[in-house]
């Protein structure tokens, strides 16, 4: 790629008052100004690149004792591992918060998303925009209440280009490039920018959703970007980060289950037409002109 980059800027080379400027410019008006562009990446599928997608998963058997009390819902949220690590599957559940009842056990799910993302190309720029993206196939939320909603959130997992359990709690930080948070932590959207499960239909219910869902970073959550490394993004369930318990199972029956959750494709897809994506609108900083020789 950076070989890539030495060969590029030749295109865009612009002669100057005597000097060669080395930056994507345009002319307004007769001035030279600076070029805004974009940068787009995906996470790499499988292990052994520089990135990695996939989900932290985990799951407590309640037994035939369910529904799920407080307690148990806390041994879920609070656990330092995940029971279940996905990164090399598609489609899969992206996120969820489910307590669900299935052959004579009741089940309590609570599953962390985890994407990074190769941003180094971007260098020494400012940015104005980021958007995150990832493809969702079907949504379904059957508390449809005030924290049925996926928010997107920073995340330090341990490594790049890999995820182990310790990582489900990794989603989520108490400041941009802090620590770990498991209740509020920082989101890189406004309020409005999370994706609303009981807005979009899926309250109550699964809806299709067969296309991108986006989530536009504000102010903050734009600082959370490397220019010259790896941006590091997570996907929690409203219920997971508020810490507010999903609504019990009625009675001993699949019916009574409580699902909210999204479901979609990772990098492990065939092609990148559905992978998640972080598309990052940016402007160079000064021209660094040279004397013509």
């Amino acid at each position: 790629w950076r070989e890539f980059c030495k060969l590029a800027k030749t295109f865009y080379e612009r002669e100057y008052k005597g000097m060669k400027i080395y930056r994507p410019v345009l002319r307004v008006e007769g001035e030279l100004v600076a070029a805004h562009a974009t940068d787009t990446s995906y996470p790499a599928a499988g292990t052994g690149s520089t990135t990695v997608d996939g989900t932290l998963r985990h799951t407590t058997n309640l037994g035939s004792g369910g529904p799920a009390t407080s307690g148990e819902w806390d041994t879920t949220h609070d656990a330092a591992n995940a029971t279940n690590v996905y990164e090399t599957s598609s489609p899969d559940y992206l996120c969820d918060a489910d307590d669900w009842f299935y052959g004579s056990n009741y089940y309590l799910d609570i599953r962390r998303g985890i994407a990074t993302f190769d941003t180094s190309g971007i260098g020494s720029a400012t940015i104005s925009a980021g958007v995150a993206s990832w493809f969702v196939e079907d949504a379904y939320d059957k508390d449809n209440d005030a924290t049925a909603y996926i928010a997107l959130v920073e995340s330090v997992p341990a490594s790049n280009d890999d995820l182990v359990a310790g990582d489900y709690q990794k989603v989520g930080l108490d400041g941009i490039g802090g620590s770990f948070l498991v209740n509020n932590p920082t989101e890189l959207t406004a309020t409005g920018g999370r994706y609303d499960l009981s807005a979009g239909g899926a309250g109550g219910g699964q809806v299709e959703v067969d296309a991108y869902v986006d989530w536009t970073m504000d102010a903050t959550g734009r600082t959370a970007i490397s220019t010259s490394g790896i941006t590091k993004l997570g996907l929690r369930h409203g219920h997971d980060t508020t810490d507010h318990q999903t609504a019990n199972t009625a009675s001993a029956s699949a019916g009574a289950s409580v699902y909210s959750f999204i479901y979609g494709k990772t990098a492990d897809h065939t092609g990148t037409g559905s992978d998640p994506k972080l598309v990052v609108t940016y402007t160079a900083v000064t021209f660094i002109p040279h004397t013509v020789v």
